[in-house]
């Protein structure tokens, strides 16, 4: 007996020492309480500040320390585990959920755990449908970052593997969308966008990769950047089936036919000269060739020329080949410009001046009156282009990441189909209001370009809630008493976790909570699988869906009877 409880002690004084430490460090510290989360991060992170906090005390040290080769070895695995415990830390919030069963038996949070499937049922999982699978020639999305000050009002502060999974169940759903000739385009920055171009291989098949565009955003170097200024972004190009993807071509502007010179006065015209050699051996292609000054030119090792022997002396005889204006050069070979096709194949690089750059797309959301402070928005250039690329008139673009909606908006112009999706609470006052201006012809973006002067129409929708309408009037509350009568409207009419014990649910407990605590806790124990009204659940009275839009759920999905 006397040594459980000489062992309780020492638990406890362990658990005191690590408070106090960790007290001492503010970046740990929130409202005067310990931020748990961000001490395992800095643990797993083996961030200096930790460690030389943690070596303070001998207790600790001696605990989740141990000397290796005369070096100390930080335990962090063993250190977290104490830390996630239940035991360190303990609140009230913490003690009523173990209480009503929302803890395992280790003490983690069921929605920590990894022994709960993960569910994703946000508002763009509507298109997980027949309704338009396979009929989507173009997707173009911006998704969160990952960045944790990227603006969006999303969970921004994914964990790798989480992000990850947030990704993929939307890639998933994307690829069944996207018709044979489709293909998708995903906007990142360095954090995510080759962690994200590993698992779209393996969604979409290493196979149907296209390209790494790269776009410059900015149009002047962060002079008080750290290490690099973050001048560019990723969008990653994949093909529903590459085979069956042709993009079209870039109208070929002033800069690309000014590379056509005509040193030579040929009567052809501006001529373009290119490689005349192939990066491999071919014997047939392997010979030797005297330049018009009597050089000797044989091709580099492990190359030959793009024209056999018999070709050579045709080439020469109608003046398509160039040696220099000495005549001492390597031949290559003469491209006319008036036997080019009018479009230019386009290109990885994305130059601000040719696709417009951040400070641009703001302006543009600026001069529609429309806020700019919590949106990173995309030049409408950019997404001309990405559109002109991936489909033409009549097809349909998908983008359900909306955002400030210039995908959407930019289709419109383009006299595109487009479905537009957004899950946060700004669609009202962002791409819905974007898009009733561009249909009333604003002249902004890429407008007089196309020469846009209005027209057309688009259908708003929201998802019929279910328990998401708990959890707004759950954010609302204003004090105990309207979060009781929450509660008390949430046992008789929503849906809880099937793991709530509901008998241990102690209501004078409940009322004692801090506010946040007691929403916390009401939050949790809804079911996230019923946030919305199912398809199925259409014709349930309790749901209350009018005639009218039960008409207009069957019109969406395409359900006759």
């Amino acid at each position: 007996m006397r040594t459980n409880q000489s062992g309780r002690a020492a638990l406890q004084n362990l658990l005191k020492d690590l408070e106090n430490l960790l007290q001492q460090d503010q970046s740990l510290i929130s409202d005067g309480a310990i931020l748990k989360n961000a001490v395992i991060e800095a643990a797993l992170n083996m961030e200096p500040r930790l460690l030389e906090l943690l070596m303070q005390s001998d207790t600790i040290k001696a605990h989740f320390f141990t000397e290796v080769a005369g070096t100390l070895v930080f335990d962090k695995v063993k250190f977290q585990d104490f830390v996630s415990n239940k035991a360190f830390l303990p609140d009230s919030y913490t003690a009523f959920k173990n209480r009503i069963g929302l803890t395992d038996r280790r003490g983690d949070y069921l929605s920590q755990s990894r022994d709960v499937v993960l569910a994703w049922p946000y508002k763009d999982c509507v298109l997980e449908g027949a309704r338009y699978a396979g009929k989507v020639k173009l997707i173009y999305i911006d998704p969160p970052y990952n960045t944790g000050n990227d603006g969006f009002r999303y969970n921004d502060r994914f964990n790798h593997s989480a992000w990850l999974t947030f990704m993929r169940n939307r890639l998933e759903v994307a690829k069944e969308l996207l018709s044979r000739d489709g293909a998708i385009f995903v906007n990142l920055d360095d954090g995510e966008a080759h962690y994200c171009k590993v698992l779209m291989d393996e969604v979409f098949g290493r196979e149907n990769f296209v390209a790494n565009l790269i776009w410059q955003k900015k149009y002047a170097p962060q002079n008080d950047a750290k290490w690099f200024s973050d001048d560019h972004d990723h969008i990653l190009c994949f093909a529903r089936d590459r085979l069956n993807w042709f993009p079209n071509g870039i109208e070929r502007n002033e800069a690309a036919t000014a590379r056509y010179k005509n040193p030579d006065d040929d009567p052809r015209g501006p001529w373009q000269s290119d490689n005349a050699l192939r990066n491999e051996y071919r014997e047939y292609a392997y010979f030797e060739i005297v330049t018009p000054s009597g050089r000797s030119v044989f091709p580099p090792e492990g190359t030959s020329w793009r024209f056999n022997e018999d070709e050579y002396p045709k080439l020469l005889e109608d003046n398509r080949l160039w040696f220099g204006a000495s005549g001492k050069g390597v031949p290559r070979i003469k491209r006319f410009l008036s036997e080019v096709k009018g479009t230019i194949t386009p290109q990885t690089l994305l130059m601000h001046k040719d696709v417009g750059h951040n400070q641009e797309a703001k302006r543009e959301v600026a001069a529609l009156g429309l806020p700019t402070a919590d949106q990173t928005p995309k030049p409408e250039r950019l997404l001309q282009r990405i559109i002109h690329i991936g489909s033409n008139e009549g097809d349909t673009v998908l983008d359900f990441f909306a955002g400030s909606g210039t995908t959407s908006a930019t289709a419109h112009k383009m006299k595109r189909k487009w479905l537009a999706i957004e899950q946060m609470d700004y669609i009202q006052d962002f791409p819905f209001s974007r898009f009733q201006k561009v249909i009333e012809g604003e002249q902004g973006g890429i407008s007089e370009a196309v020469e846009w002067q209005g027209g057309g129409s688009f259908i708003y929708a929201e998802l019929a809630a279910s328990n998401s309408a708990f959890a707004d009037r759950i954010e609302a509350a204003p004090d105990m008493a309207m979060l009781q009568t929450v509660h008390a409207d949430i046992l008789a009419t929503g849906y809880l976790r099937y793991d709530v014990d509901l008998n241990a649910f102690d209501t004078d407990d409940f009322a004692a909570l801090p506010l946040d605590d007691a929403k916390r806790v009401l939050m949790d124990c809804l079911d996230t699988n019923h946030l919305y009204v199912n398809l199925g659940s259409l014709g349930d009275a309790d749901f209350g869906i009018s005639d009218e839009d039960a008409a207009a759920t069957r019109s969406f999905y395409g359900i006759t009877a």
